[in-house]
């Protein structure tokens, strides 16, 4: 068992390791790989993708919209970074939803 010198407890830096995860380690020799912490950013003047970044390593890709309808509205959005257009182009799939759904944005899900 490895006991840390930092008073109060690990101080952690995490590096990216791939697309799903990163490493978390502490100095004193503690390490665990863990999931990205997820959030997704609208790209300003962009139509065809929002970044996804990790809140904790700094890992970010471009990833395309995900749009639903929104039924009254005449318009589409992205489920994940909720940029809306009219026109989203070309829909590859479509899904319909009826009742209201929530989407968490940030997970930190440890690997055990």
């Amino acid at each position: 068992m490895l006991i840390c010198y930092h008073i109060g407890g690990h101080v952690f830096a995490y590096t990216p390791n791939n697309v799903s995860t990163h490493l978390k380690e502490c100095d004193c020799g503690y390490s665990i790989y863990e999931y990205h912490s997820i959030t997704y950013l609208q790209i300003p003047r962009d139509s065809s993708a929002h970044r996804v970044v990790c809140t904790k390593c700094g890992y970010s890709r471009l990833e395309g919209h995900s749009y639903r309808y929104l039924p009254g509205s005449n318009l589409y959005e992205c489920i994940y970074c909720g940029y809306s257009t009219r026109d989203p182009g070309i829909i590859l799939y479509s899904i319909s939803i009826t009742e209201p759904i929530f989407f968490e944005r940030s997970k930190e899900n440890e690997f055990m």
